[in-house]
């Protein structure tokens, strides 16, 4: 029993391995984004990593980490400089519209649109960059998925942002408590999570043709082409 249980392939070095997967991911995502411009390039390459991984496709974390980093850098930057370009102004309405002084109807009113866009913001922000890491398209078709993706499974959408969120929140509001947590598992351990859901869903859309790379759309009334990262 204790031979199978600490044999390589038993349950003892599976979990060990999956620990250690985590850390290193966790360490390339963090030395990756620390010129902040790169962070779309970072999590899109986390992301293509972790949802490999629970494919069963989890041989070489680092090149694929790095392989995924390099294809993907471009278009991925673009999509994070907008999203971070846009949180930025919802950033300064909420921080600025309680000074402004306005009618109680107009702030209610630009308050409401400010938290209508926020939410509507992180629903896509929930979708662009594991998009960007499964399929191949252009930026316009990737943020229009990521909305209608978003819309489309709304109870996974709510579930996707609690979890980021939460992240998010207890990793920079307790950073010194949480320190080596926060360094080692808190954004590879999210994306692990997130990347069930990522799976599960992608798997209804992508159905391989065969002798063929091309995926059924994600819309099948647009006229979208869709191809899957080649692994």
């Amino acid at each position: 029993m204790n031979s199978g249980f600490f044999n390589y392939d038993g349950p003892f070095f599976t979990v060990l391995n999956r620990i250690s997967d985590l850390i290193i991911l966790n360490l390339l995502w963090i030395v990756c984004s620390i010129p902040i411009v790169t962070i779309g390039a970072s999590t899109t390459a986390l992301l293509y990593v972790t949802m490999k991984i629970l494919r069963g496709e989890d041989a070489y974390i680092a090149k694929n980490f790095f392989k995924s980093f390099k294809e993907n850098f471009l278009q991925s930057t673009i999509i994070w400089l907008i999203m971070l370009a846009v949180g930025a102004v919802l950033l300064g309405n909420y921080l600025f519209l309680p000074n402004m002084n306005l009618p109680n109807f107009l702030y209610t009113m630009f308050f409401s649109a400010s938290c209508f866009t926020a939410l509507l913001y992180s629903m896509v922000l929930m979708y662009l960059f594991p998009l960007q890491a499964r399929l191949e398209n252009k930026i316009k078709h990737t943020f229009k998925n990521a909305l209608l993706l978003s819309f489309r499974h709304l109870p996974t959408t709510i579930v996707l942002i609690l979890l980021v969120y939460v992240t998010i929140y207890l990793s920079w509001w307790h950073f010194a408590k949480l320190f080596y947590i926060v360094i080692l598992f808190a954004v590879s351990g999210i994306a692990m999570v997130c990347s069930i859901l990522y799976n599960r869903m992608f798997d209804i859309y992508l159905k391989p043709v065969e002798n063929s790379d091309e995926m059924e759309e994600i819309e099948e009334s647009e006229a979208d082409e869709y191809r899957e990262k080649e692994e």
